[in-house]
């Protein structure tokens, strides 16, 4: 075999290789398929994940909650006391207790950083209405009649003075109490199950109050003054569900204590220039307060 030959043979072996190389890398899937495949199951992944972030996030609750509340409140007004009325002890012959319903109103604002608690104030108006009174002088002795009624009413004695008193003694009947008042307080709740459609929480407060209380006696008048109790507080649950985009119907029940008021009344005879007064305190002044509110979200 001579050398042209030898060439020849490997020329022609080199050709055949190359060709059974490019059927290969023809016949076998590419490095470059693989990779598209990998970067369309990571997008694949990577949307359901997107998917799952939004769902999850229907249930993300604002903020910022501005709440316009009305109030029906059943007050337990109870546990009378009085001073004296020209030296002598009087007492209430009305009912022991008062359970007039009432309707006010409040305005709450609630900032809420995470969604298992938030924090806020509250301005609150708060009336009792009226109640009757009927005050009359205590027995002297340790005898008391079966009809109270029966007994002295208040100021009945100015009578033995003289004729100065006459028109004293006629002119003052106490004859109800009234009650209206403001609150001003910091609210504090917890979220039961943040992640629910419906908003279930649990909200205490604490406040103080500013009242105006008056006395009307008979005649049509009435004495009125201020009287702050300070501290008030509430424990209560509730439930808010929305409404539509930023509003919210908001349901709660809670129990009130307003560490009870003081009322005062007070006259005086023109032509002697004496006082006569007394003081009446209310020492137990619990109500459940049933609460409707819209509330405004962002």
């Amino acid at each position: 075999m001579n050398n042209r030959d030898i060439i020849l043979r490997m020329i022609l072996l080199m050709s055949t290789s190359f060709a059974f190389a490019y059927t290969k890398i023809l016949t076998t899937p590419g490095g470059s398929d693989k990779t598209q495949l990998e970067s369309s199951k990571k997008s694949d992944l990577s949307l359901d994940n997107q998917n799952h972030s939004r769902i999850a996030g229907n249930n993300q609750k604002p903020n910022h909650a501005l709440c316009f509340t009305t109030m029906l409140r059943r007050p337990d007004i109870s546990s009378f006391s009085y001073s004296t009325f020209n030296d002598r002890n009087i007492q209430n012959i009305e009912s022991a207790s008062n359970h007039k319903i009432t309707l006010d109103y409040s305005i709450e604002y609630h900032y809420r950083p995470v969604q298992t608690f938030s924090f806020g104030g509250a301005f609150e108006r708060l009336q009792v209405g009226s109640f009757p009174i009927d005050l009359r002088y205590s027995p002297a002795s340790s005898f008391v009649p079966v009809d109270l009624s029966t007994l002295p009413v208040i100021a009945s004695d100015l009578n033995e003075d003289g004729d100065s008193n006459f028109s004293v003694s006629n002119f003052y009947h106490p004859a109800s109490v009234g009650l209206r008042g403001y609150n001003y307080a910091g609210v504090v709740r917890a979220y039961i199950a943040p992640s629910m459609s419906f908003d279930p929480f649990i909200q205490m407060s604490l406040g103080m109050t500013h009242n105006r209380v008056a006395v009307h006696r008979t005649d049509k008048s009435r004495f009125i003054h201020s009287d702050d109790q300070l501290w008030v507080w509430t424990l209560g649950s509730g439930i808010s569900t929305a409404l539509s985009k930023g509003l919210d119907l908001e349901a709660a029940v809670c129990v009130r204590n307003e560490h009870g008021f003081i009322f005062h009344d007070q006259i005086m005879n023109a032509q002697t220039q004496q006082h006569y007064n007394f003081t009446g305190t209310v020492q137990h002044y619990y109500s459940v307060d049933l609460k409707l509110a819209l509330k405004k979200t962002w």
